[in-house]
């Protein structure tokens, strides 16, 4: 637990079986149990610092099945925040938070978590309902908004059509008085282009932003340059808006990252990571390079 981050406990995402998706739900059951046990072990013995943790969207079965372990950790060591992926209308919002009452659930707040188009379409009521119950912030989510949208590959911080959804959510959450969390990037070492996003960032949000990070290496970077960052996003230079790739480069970034998926994966992850190249492959990013290569006829 390093000074300036707090843990995320992962109960959706986390558990994505990208290769044979009929086992996500067992995953996730088997996470539960795991999570339930330590709680069950860790009880009078947490360190007092709190954790947030990600839950399963609503209407979906796990997000009934979550409940529990929600109340383990808040009892165990206490939540800084619920986070509601896939929220797409303020009533998603109001009826989950009344179900995380009616369980008694205490935490410092349910946080939507706003990641595809429609949810985009709708951030204004979003926001407006995430006031109404008192969410501390509205999070991003970059890796499913691109994913649902179809696109290969998925925009990086250089492109003007990253920051587009980026400044749509943050602007409108900020007026709310809100923070706003960014997610992950997935370039674990380069740190001109990380700094250039942590200045971009600030030029949006001022300090009223947080960043979820893609492993410790990361968040140690980040942590800098979060402290230690100018206002210029000279590091991101030139932010424009790319012409589209030629589709046998196209092709050639998608085989890379299947290939680079597949060779790094760990059987209990549902991302991997590339030590060579400093690269942090989502899910979501796999599945998008993998769905682009079938639409080819190449996968």
């Amino acid at each position: 637990m390093v000074p300036g981050t707090m843990a995320v406990l992962d109960l959706e995402d986390g558990y994505l079986d990208v290769r044979d998706p009929g086992k996500t739900s067992d995953r996730r059951a088997s996470g539960r149990q795991q999570l339930l046990e330590l709680c069950a072990n860790a009880k009078g013995r947490a360190n007092g610092r709190p954790v947030a943790m990600r839950i399963n969207a609503a209407g979906a079965e796990d997000f009934g099945r979550d409940l529990s372990v929600v109340r383990a950790a808040a009892e165990t060591f206490g939540l800084a925040a619920v986070m509601l992926p896939k929220v797409e209308s303020a009533d998603q919002l109001a009826c989950s938070h009344a179900k995380l009452n009616e369980e008694a659930i205490e935490s410092g707040g349910l946080v939507p978590m706003v990641e595809t188009r429609k949810g985009l379409d709708r951030i204004d009521e979003i926001v407006a309902a995430a006031v109404e119950i008192g969410s501390p912030a509205i999070v991003y989510g970059h890796h499913d908004y691109w994913l649902a949208a179809g696109s290969w590959p998925f925009p990086s911080p250089r492109e003007c059509s990253y920051w587009e959804p980026v400044e749509r959510v943050a602007e409108t959450a900020m007026t709310a008085g809100l923070r706003y969390v960014h997610p992950p990037e997935t370039e674990l070492r380069d740190e001109a282009l990380l700094a250039g996003m942590v200045a971009r960032l600030r030029k949006i949000c001022g300090d009223r932003f947080d960043v979820f990070s893609a492993g410790m290496s990361q968040t140690s970077l980040l942590l800098r340059l979060i402290e230690g960052v100018s206002s210029s996003d000279s590091g991101l230079e030139p932010i424009s808006e790319q012409p589209p790739l030629a589709s046998v480069e196209r092709k050639r970034l998608a085989k890379e990252t299947c290939d680079l998926f597949e060779a790094n994966n760990r059987q209990e992850h549902s991302f991997s990571a590339d030590a060579r190249s400093g690269r942090f492959i989502s899910p979501h990013e796999y599945l998008a390079a993998l769905s682009y290569l079938r639409e080819i006829g190449d996968a």
